[in-house]
């Protein structure tokens, strides 16, 4: 909401869905853009966990001359670092960074925080599964639906112990929950959003409404509040 009057004050235009979370719309634009033609890659700008579950394509090392055009679109995301407006860096994540920091694939980012839980989004995870069992159980059986049936089978051999077998079984209805919370609507109908979406010049705009932007940053949001909400 903070960021909607600098957007138009720049002169971005901006899409919104009734009845959908901001990352919903992100989801279904994302896979809108690499569904296109034209599109070699999409880059979402969020600290959001759930986003990572987007990732997906991996790129080309950057170590020739004349590197080859990827052979598929790809979804990165880029964690900002910002300081201050002028002082701003990123981190680029993609499936080998999910793979290194997480220990799964993109594709297991919804049943790993299914397990954990996310904070920011007050969903509750599995008592006592925390993101190194959470990486053993995902390793092991993939997803939730054949970690469940494994854990549910007497006849089967669980990877954790018998008490944190029972726990999963117990919370196996607040875990499923959270992967329908969790995983993202990519497939939002934004036809209409997007017929009324136009390119528009970014540099005249700025220019443009220069004062009028830096009298809402100062006015309505404030630097810090800014930089919070990005």
């Amino acid at each position: 909401q903070f960021m909607i009057p600098v957007a138009d004050a720049l002169g971005i235009s901006s899409i919104k869905k009734t009845n959908y979370e901001a990352d919903d719309v992100i989801a279904a634009l994302a896979k809108i853009a690499i569904q296109s033609e034209g599109f070699e890659s999409v880059v979402v700008l969020s600290n959001d966990k759930d986003l990572l579950q987007l990732v997906c394509g991996e790129t080309q090392e950057p170590d020739t001359i004349a590197p080859k055009r990827n052979p598929e679109p790809y979804i990165r995301i880029c964690k900002p670092k910002l300081i201050s407006i002028r002082n701003f860096s990123e981190e680029s994540i993609g499936p080998s960074e999910v793979r290194k920091s997480l220990g799964i694939t993109p594709e297991q980012v919804v049943d790993y925080l299914s397990l954990v839980g996310d904070s920011s989004d007050n969903i509750p995870g599995v008592p006592s599964i925390g993101p190194a069992r959470a990486k053993k159980l995902l390793n092991e059986y993939q997803n939730l639906d054949k970690m469940f049936s494994v854990a549910n089978d007497p006849e089967s051999k669980f990877v954790l112990s018998a008490k944190l077998r029972q726990a999963i079984i117990d919370h196996e209805e607040t875990a499923l929950l959270n992967r329908k919370l969790i995983r993202l609507a990519d497939d939002i109908n934004l036809d209409e959003e997007l017929q009324l979406l136009e390119a528009e010049d970014l540099t005249s705009n700025i220019l443009g409404n220069a004062e009028e932007t830096t009298d809402i940053i100062s006015s309505e949001v404030g630097e810090r509040a800014l930089l919070s909400s990005l």
